[in-house]
């Protein structure tokens, strides 16, 4: 389970418990900058390659232990960590890299006009700080790094540039419509021209979340969701992650 950029990774607990209550372990990966100690000098220094070292140490400890306990190996990513995964899955060399299934909520590859003004942004030095309008008690920093953008946006670009694979694991695609940073068209568009034969979108809303509701891509615990919604999220998941002999 991968969370979000600038996300307290602990903000995650909530779906991982949810994943728990159908039977399944998590092993939650804490990217460099989010979180520990001198978290903000590491997002200074964020880069691409970093984040993929991380999240394959992290496979790697998860893929011995499933191989150990004869079980799958699935993936739970929200938003950037969605991205950063898949990417390493189809980066050259990588092709050993698999998982059973894959739950992605709102997966940064395809991004709004409004999340694209980042950009603009580019000239600055890597180790300028944008202030972060996230919600209190969930940003692990009180901004993003130039550094940790230009991370992002080169990880779309070498995806897209590599192709999305292999195309037909089954994958639930978690997204609120409205949402104001990844573009549901846009996702289901790249889906569709990438050939992702395993791709099924939920569409899930927030309107009955306690929180903010401007971007609608905080969809990862019940105050963001509402109890209604969280519940519903709860069903599919154990739905979508159950045993073939219990489907």
């Amino acid at each position: 389970m991968i969370h979000g950029l600038n996300l307290l990774p602990w903000r995650m607990d909530p779906l991982a418990r949810q994943l728990n209550e159908g039977g399944i372990d998590v092993l939650q990966v804490a990217l460099s900058g989010h979180g520990e100690p001198g978290s903000l000098e590491q997002l200074k220094n964020a880069s691409r390659e970093r984040w993929l070292e991380e999240i394959l140490r992290a496979y790697e400890k998860a893929r011995a232990e499933a191989l150990t306990r004869e079980l799958p190996l699935h993936l739970v990513g929200y938003s950037v960590g969605a991205l950063f995964a898949l990417d390493l899955m189809s980066s050259q060399g990588n092709e050993e890299i698999r998982f059973d299934r894959m739950a992605l909520f709102a997966p940064a590859l395809a991004l709004t006009r409004l999340a694209r003004l980042t950009r603009l942004l580019g000239f600055l030095d890597g180790s300028r700080v944008v202030p972060s309008f996230s919600e209190l008690g969930y940003k692990a920093n009180f901004g993003t790094s130039i550094a940790a953008y230009r991370a992002v946006f080169r990880s779309i670009h070498t995806l897209l540039e590599n192709g999305i694979r292999p195309k037909g694991i089954r994958t639930l695609v978690v997204i609120d419509p409205r949402d104001k940073v990844i573009s549901y068209p846009g996702l289901r568009e790249l889906a569709a021209r990438q050939g992702l034969t395993g791709w099924r979108f939920l569409e899930i809303s927030n309107s009955e979340g306690a929180l903010s509701r401007f971007s609608h891509h905080l969809i990862i615990d019940e105050a963001g969701l509402g109890a209604r919604a969280w519940r519903e999220l709860g069903q599919a998941l154990r739905e979508h992650f159950a045993p073939a002999d219990q489907v």
